[in-house]
C-alpha cells in the first residue's frame, strides 16, 4: 500500500489516495485498471487524465516493482514531520476477540487511518495496530506540520466512528514530532522493502504516541512552533520519556482554532510591529479612506514568499479596525486549488447554498452560464454588506486560487467603484500574471528591505538581546532583506548561539525552502550541485563537475530560473535568489555526497587557466578542505595568504605615496611616475 501512496504523491495526486483505499486498489492493480475503472473513481477530468497517462506508462515499462516508482535518487538530510498512530488498548482486545474478528478490526483501522494520511501525507508503514506516516517526504510542502496536525485530528474522529466489537468505542493515540532526519535509504527485499528514516525524530514521535491518552494527539515543541496559531494547543508540561535523559516538553492538540473574528489570523494583530513598510501602509490607508467615502477601491498586493504581505495586512486591519463594519478574509490554499470557490465557501456561510443551487441548475444547462451566475450571486451577497457600513474583502495567496475564485475577485474589483468596499488581493509575483485582465486594480509590489531597515528589524526582533557583530552580519548577509528570513534567523541566533556562532537554516524556514526545490528531481539535483560551488556559479563549472547529463542539467537550470529561485547573470553565470536557498540545498546532501562534489569541483578548477589558480587560491582551498583533503587545501591556503600579504604591502606602499604627494601639494599621479609598484 505504501508504494501506491508514493506513486500518487509523485504525480501530485496524493489527496485522492482515500479513493483508492475505499476501492481496495493496490499498486499491483494499477496496470489492470481500464478507462472505465478510472472514470468510476469519480476524479475530476484533469487528475483523471494524468492518472490514465501514468497507468499507461506503467504498462509500457515492465521493471521490477521496487524500481518502477520515481524516487529520490539517494538518501538525503531533510526536515520531516513524523506521525505514529496506535490503536488504543489493542492488546486486551486481541486477547478477548477471535483472531478473525480482530483481523477485521485492524483492517478497518488501517484503512481509516491510511485514508486520512493519504490526503496530505505519506503512509510509510502499516504495522498491525500501528501506522507510521511522513509529512515532508517524498515531497515537501510549506505547511507540513499543519498538515500533520489536521490529519491527526481527522484520524481521531475517523477511528472513533468505526464499529467496535466491544462495548467500548475504538480510539487511537497519535504522536507527532518534527526534526532533521536522513531519509531515502531503501532496506529490505522485495515486498518487505521500505524507506528507512534515521534520526532522533522517529523515536520522539513514537514516545509521544505512548504518552498520549486514547483519543489524544501529542506533539513535540518544534512541531508546536511550526503550527503557529491555527490550532488550540494545551501545554501538558514536561515528562521524562523512555530513552531521553532530560524531561521533554509535551503539548496536546485539542482542535483547529475557530476564528471569532476574521482578523484573528495572528494573535494580537494590533501589536504587530511593522518595519520599513510605512509608505505601503499609508497607501492602503488612503485607499481605505476613499472606500469609506463611497469610492470603492481594489488593490493587488504582490511580493515573494516571506516578504511581509500578511504582516502588512495585519498592520492595516489593526489601524482601521474601529472603522471596519464588516470584513471577509478568503484564504486560498494549495490543497484546494482545483476546488471551485473553496476559499469563499469555507469562510462565508451564505456562499455554500448559492454555489450548490446554481451548480445543480448548471448540470441541466450551460456550465459557463452557471459559473457566471454563481459569481454574480456571490458578488451581490458580499457587496450587500456595504449597506450597513464600510467593508473590507480580502483574498489571500491567490497564487493558489482556483480559476472560479480568481474570476470572483476580478468581478468584485470591477464592481466596487460606487460602494463602500476596499477589496485587497494578495499573492506572489506569479499571481499577477493570472490577474492581468483586471485593469482597475491599484498594484502594490513589496520589495526587499534595504540594509538599514533590515538592521532595524533585527533590532526590533532581538529586543533586549545583544547580538554579536558576527551574528548580526551573518543574519544580514543570509536573509537578503526578506523580513521573514530576518526574523526567523534572528530568533534562531538568540535561541541557539548567544555567543555569536553561525546557525543552520531554522526549522521554521526549512519546510518552505525545501518545498521550492522539491517540484522536480532535476531541479533539486542541479541546486544541490550548484550549492557546492556557492551562491554564484557558472553553468560550465556545474556541468564539468557534476555527474548528471547535459539534458537534465539544462532542465534543472531552466526550472530553477522559471521558479524564480536563481537569477541569470552574464556569460552563463547564475546566482541563487536567496542565500538560504543555497544553504538548504547544501544541507540536504549527506557528507559523502558533498565531499564527492567538492572534490570534483576542485579538480575541475585545477584544470582551468593558471591565472584562475593564481587569482583565487582560496576557492581551491575551500573545496579541497570540504572534500576532506586537508593537505591539498593547505597548499592553496598558503598561496592565498602569500597573495594577501603581497597586496597588503602594495596597498601600504600606495598609502605612503599618496600621503607624501598630498604633503608636497603635487598630483597623486606623480607617485606612479616616481616609483613602480611590484
Amino acid at each position: 500500500m505504501a508504494d501506491l501512496f508514493e506513486w500518487l504523491a509523485n504525480l501530485g495526486l496524493e489527496k485522492y489516495s482515500d479513493v483508492f483505499v475505499k476501492q481496495e486498489i493496490e499498486y499491483e492493480h494499477l496496470p489492470l485498471l481500464t478507462d472505465g475503472d478510472v472514470r468510476d473513481l469519480g476524479l475530476p477530468i484533469g487528475p483523471r487524465r494524468k492518472l490514465l497517462d501514468a497507468i499507461e506508462a506503467l504498462r509500457d515499462v515492465p521493471t521490477p516493482k521496487h524500481d518502477r516508482l520515481t524516487r529520490p535518487s539517494e538518501a538525503e538530510r531533510r526536515q520531516l514531520t513524523i506521525m505514529f498512530v496506535d490503536l488504543a488498548d489493542s492488546t486486551p482486545m486481541a486477547l478477548r476477540l477471535d483472531p478473525e474478528a480482530m483481523s477485521d478490526v485492524l483492517r478497518a483501522f488501517q484503512s481509516a487511518v491510511a485514508s486520512e494520511i493519504g490526503r496530505l501525507g505519506f503512509v510509510a508503514k502499516l504495522m498491525g495496530d500501528g501506522v507510521l506516516a511522513y509529512f515532508g517526504w517524498p515531497r515537501a510542502h510549506e505547511d507540513d506540520a499543519r498538515r500533520a496536525a489536521a490529519v491527526a485530528l481527522a484520524i481521531v474522529d475517523a477511528v472513533a466512528k468505526l464499529p467496535s466489537p466491544t462495548a467500548e468505542p475504538l480510539a487511537c493515540r497519535v504522536g507527532i514530532a518534527t526534526g532533521l532526519v536522513v531519509v531515502g535509504d531503501l532496506i529490505g527485499e522485495q515486498s518487505a522493502q521500505e524507506h528507512v528514516v534515521v534520526g532522533a525524530t522517529p523515536n520522539l514521535a513514537a514516545r509521544l504516541q505512548e504518552a498520549a491518552g486514547p483519543g489524544e494527539v501529542m506533539i513535540a515543541d518544534t512541531t508546536r512552533r511550526l503550527l503557529g496559531n491555527e490550532f488550540v494547543i494545551e501545554d501538558v508540561g514536561q515528562r521524562r520519556l523512555k530513552g531521553h535523559e532530560q524531561p521533554t516538553p509535551l503539548f496536546r492538540v485539542l482542535r483547529k482554532k475557530i476564528r471569532h473574528s476574521q482578523f484573528d489570523t495572528q494573535e494580537q494583530a494590533g501589536s504587530v510591529q511593522i518595519v520599513g513598510r510605512e509608505s505601503e501602509l499609508a497607501l492602503l490607508l488612503r485607499a481605505w479612506e476613499q472606500a469609506r467615502s463611497g469610492r470603492g477601491q481594489a488593490v493587488l498586493l504582490t511580493g515573494e514568499a516571506g516578504i511581509g504581505k500578511s504582516r502588512l495586512l495585519q498592520a492595516f486591519t489593526a489601524a482601521a479596525a474601529k472603522e471596519i463594519t464588516t470584513a471577509h478574509i478568503f484564504q486560498c490554499v494549495p490543497l484546494h486549488g482545483d476546488n471551485p470557490f473553496w476559499p469563499v465557501v469555507s469562510a462565508f456561510s451564505p456562499a455554500a447554498p448559492i454555489v450548490d443551487r446554481i451548480a445543480e441548475d448548471g448540470r441541466q444547462g450551460n456550465h459557463r452560464t452557471g459559473r457566471r451566475d454563481t459569481i454574480s450571486a456571490l458578488a451581490t451577497q458580499l457587496l450587500s454588506a456595504a449597506r450597513s457600513g464600510p467593508t473590507v474583502i480580502i483574498f489571500e495567496d491567490v497564487q493558489w486560487a482556483d480559476q472560479a475564485t480568481l474570476d470572483l475577485a476580478g468581478h468584485l474589483a470591477h464592481s466596487v467603484g460606487d460602494v463602500r468596499v476596499l477589496c485587497i488581493v494578495t499573492g506572489r509575483p506569479e499571481a499577477e500574471q493570472r490577474l492581468d485582465t483586471i485593469l482597475n486594480l491599484t498594484r502594490l509590489a513589496l520589495g526587499r528591505l534595504d540594509r538599514p531597515t533590515s538592521a532595524a528589524l533585527i533590532a526590533a526582533v532581538a529586543g533586549g538581546h545583544e547580538l554579536a557583530t558576527r551574528s548580526h552580519g551573518d543574519i544580514l548577509a543570509r536573509s537578503d532583506g526578506v523580513p521573514m528570513f530576518l526574523e526567523e534567523m534572528t530568533r534562531a541566533v538568540i535561541e541557539m548561539t548567544p555567543d555569536g556562532g553561525t546557525v543552520s537554516v531554522p526549522a521554521t524556514l526549512r519546510d518552505s525552502l525545501i518545498a521550492r526545490l522539491d517540484v522536480l528531481p532535476a531541479m533539486k539535483s542541479v541546486a544541490q550541485i550548484a550549492s557546492c560551488v556557492g551562491r554564484d556559479f557558472s553553468e560550465s563549472l556545474v556541468s564539468a563537475a557534476s555527474d548528471i547529463d547535459a539534458v537534465e542539467l539544462r532542465q534543472g537550470l531552466e526550472a530553477l530560473r522559471e521558479a524564480g529561485l536563481i537569477v541569470t547573470r552574464a556569460n552563463g553565470r547564475f546566482r541563487f535568489k536567496h542565500a538560504l536557498l543555497c544553504d538548504i540545498a547544501y544541507e540536504t546532501m549527506l557528507t559523502p555526497r558533498r565531499k564527492q562534489l567538492h572534490r570534483s569541483i576542485a579538480e575541475t578548477l585545477e584544470t582551468m587557466s593558471d591565472s584562475f589558480v593564481e587569482r583565487e587560491p582560496e576557492s581551491l582551498a575551500r573545496h579541497w578542505y570540504a572534500a576532506g583533503e586537508n593537505g591539498r587545501a593547505e597548499v592553496y591556503w598558503l598561496r592565498a595568504q602569500h597573495r594577501a600579504a603581497h597586496w597588503r604591502e602594495q596597498l601600504d606602499a600606495l598609502a605612503d605615496f599618496v600621503e607624501g604627494d598630498n604633503a608636497e601639494g603635487g598630483p597623486i599621479e606623480s607617485a606612479w611616475n616616481r616609483r613602480k609598484l611590484h
